[in-house]
């Protein structure tokens, strides 16, 4: 089981020390503008690349964040500046927004959702790159592929799974092409047909329930409030996500953009289409750290509807299962 106390991109100790080492060095080059800046501003650098160190961020279900009053929208805490061009520095509830993030990309964003979803849902990954397929070599060809892209060295790779990962119910239909999709050659000459899945796994269906059962074990459940931590909660922003390596643009925070303020329509449509694509950081709930799992542990296995352990798809003990 991967360290859940750690986002996706630091579980590659090599990668998130390079990273680490570019963020230091973006904020040395922050000190040194600041001494000279004699109005007092800073010039850090945002996604949507307008404005001196003011941050932009995406509201709740994927939507820009509107706020109408000083205080009002968001999550309703802390308070912010806007200047005239419609941005905002803003004091978040975990303190506030950071200037340079330590991920060049982000966790969860509509590319990364289509990406694990391309067999379910074609038609939308035409529809993200404008009319055809992505390339063979950057789709989704299998869960171990996919599992060194997020621990090698590659800075822009830190997503995360898609719940149909644990969906018992739609029985990993997500992983097979069953449509009968072309969606073209890899390098070697191959196609892509269905997901490759890893060895312990003995057809689609059971490699979501025996993801489900992992991530319900009583392991995986005592160690899930620091994932919490990160995603939602107390290291999610401020000096507790730099400590966890857990920054990302400021502009992919809720919060930290006021649309409706952008009067220019050209600087709008850029700040909507870059957040959208970027990905966003979701609503912060938790203020505090989360508590700690205690159980009690439900008893039963997991499994769809009318499915038993010996019926199809099951691991039997003569296939060296448990």
């Amino acid at each position: 089981m991967r360290d859940l106390s750690r986002p996706v991109g630091a579980l590659n100790p090599a990668r998130v020390a390079r990273l680490r080492a570019k963020l230091e060095s973006l904020r040395e080059d922050d000190d040194d503008d600041d001494d000279g800046d004699d109005d007092g501003e800073r010039s850090g650098r945002s996604i949507t690349g307008k404005g001196k160190g003011k941050s932009r961020g995406m509201g709740r279900g994927g939507s820009p964040t509107r706020r109408q009053g000083g205080g009002g929208g968001g999550t309703g805490h802390g308070s912010a500046t806007r200047t005239g061009t419609g941005t905002m520095t803003g004091v978040s509830p975990g303190g506030a927004l950071h200037r340079h993030g330590l991920y060049q990309s982000h966790y969860s964003n509509q590319s990364y959702v289509i990406f694990f979803l391309a067999r379910l849902m074609p038609e939308h990954m035409i529809r993200l790159q404008s009319g055809s397929f992505d390339a063979a070599d950057r789709m989704f060809k299998g869960v171990g592929e996919a599992w060194q892209s997020v621990t090698s060295m590659n800075e822009m790779d830190v997503k995360e799974l898609t719940p149909e990962f644990y969906e018992v119910g739609a029985a990993g239909r997500f992983l097979v092409n069953s449509r009968g999709v072309r969606f073209g050659e890899l390098a070697d000459g191959s196609s892509i047909s269905d997901a490759r899945l890893p060895p312990w796994a003995l057809d689609a269906s059971d490699f979501v329930l025996q993801c489900r059962r992992a991530l319900e074990d009583p392991v995986c459940c005592k160690a899930m409030h620091r994932w919490i931590d990160l995603i939602f909660g107390s290291r999610q922003r401020g000096p507790a996500a730099d400590t966890a390596d857990n920054l990302f643009q400021p502009d992919s925070y809720e919060g930290s953009i006021d649309i409706d303020r952008i009067s220019d329509p050209s600087r709008r449509s850029q700040a909507e289409a870059v957040l959208a694509e970027f990905g966003q950081t979701p609503s912060q709930l938790f203020l505090s750290d989360h508590p700690e799992w205690v159980g009690p542990q439900l008893g039963g296995t997991v499994g769809p509807p009318g499915r038993s352990e010996s019926g199809a798809g099951a691991r039997s003990e003569a296939e060296g299962g448990t």
